[in-house]
């Protein structure tokens, strides 16, 4: 019974978060999950860090930090499975510092129970019994969101001095910009929700000129990303034509990174801050180890989480672990990218 209870709960919750589509204010709120178990291990604080595939999501410009091709995959269970939130993503350098991405997040709630309109008042429910409901559905509905990008994201390089001319100190700069144009389907009990929008990011570096598998030694940078640029609006097939409208998400952060040649280490740490509708700063800190593992802490408001990931040649796995008030959630994530 307990256990069926506290089942009951969580759907009650997913419930609200489903439902919530029509609400307008709550219009798209799948895409504002996040994507990958790095950046999970990271609190979130990934919008200057993020140089792989999952870019699309937190930081377009990030895209143009592959040299090659590289795809990603990502699987989270959330509230005690009753939902499941994939995605999955690739970029290929095409040349001259542009790469371009094609991306794919969806996030599904099966069997949610449908029960009938009850009848009769609320106080003849409390007091006589008659019209109480018995417990049992009608039958079951699914809700489906799903969302496809497009991105595409550019680098360029140049040096920058500081100082007097005499005694000037110059060091490289690596300068990003990238955006995504996206595709938004949300199917929910025979109900369709369409819509498009558009995100934009920059990120900007300060690098060492020594290198260290491709990348810099050390680097301090720092990236602005701007989810919704264009008021995405949802339109549903309804007798109404309800729209949603998606509040535009703006994310700042900064990161720097660290190698230790005596102990063939990487130390990175990074601060976030979003605004908009869900304020919150993000904070996290990642020690990678002899270029194979790496352990990860972040937080995020009330929530604390946890990563590791193991990297073999091109293929690196990544998982994270990540408190809710509601339920924790375990998170796993798996990359390639050739050239590394």
């Amino acid at each position: 019974m307990t256990m069926k209870m506290n089942r009951s709960l969580l759907l009650f919750f997913v419930l609200i978060t489903v439902s919530s589509a029509f609400a307008g204010k709550y219009g798209g709120d799948f895409m504002r999950i996040g994507v990958g178990a790095r950046s999970a291990g990271f609190g979130g604080a990934f919008v200057a860090v993020v140089q792989d595939p999952t870019s699309f999501y937190w930081n377009p410009a990030g895209l143009a930090g592959i040299s090659r091709f590289a795809v990603h995959v990502d699987h989270m269970a959330l509230f005690n499975g009753l939902s499941q939130y994939n995605t999955a993503a690739a970029a290929l350098c095409v040349g001259r510092g542009m790469t371009i991405g094609l991306s794919w997040i969806r996030l599904g709630v099966d069997e949610i129970p449908r029960y009938a309109p009850l009848s009769g008042t609320k106080l003849e429910r409390l007091t006589t019994g008659i019209n109480r409901s018995d417990g049992q559905s009608l039958g079951f509905f699914a809700d489906a969101e799903d969302a496809l990008l497009l991105s595409i994201a550019k680098k360029i390089h140049f040096e920058l001095g500081l100082g007097p001319a005499s005694n000037m100190i110059v060091f490289p700069v690596e300068l990003a910009f990238g955006v995504n144009g996206k595709f938004i389907h949300h199917q929910l009990d025979g109900q369709t929700g369409v819509g498009q929008g558009l995100d934009v990011g920059i990120m900007a570096r300060a690098v060492s000129r020594q290198q260290e598998r491709g990348q810099a030694k050390h680097w301090l940078g720092a990236g602005v990303t701007v989810r919704d640029l264009s008021r995405t609006s949802i339109s549903w097939n309804t007798a109404s034509k309800h729209q949603d409208q998606v509040d535009a998400v703006y994310q700042a952060g900064l990161a720097f990174s660290t190698f230790f040649q005596g102990i063939k280490s990487r130390l990175t740490m990074a601060v976030d801050q979003e605004l908009g509708e869900l304020y919150a700063t993000h904070a996290g800190i990642e020690l990678e180890l002899f270029h194979v593992a790496a352990l990860r802490l972040g937080t995020t408001g009330k929530s604390v989480s946890a990563g590791a990931g193991l990297q073999f040649r091109s293929f690196r796995i990544d998982y994270a672990f990540v408190t809710h008030e509601l339920d924790n959630s375990h998170r796993v994530s798996g990359a390639f990218e050739l050239g590394r």
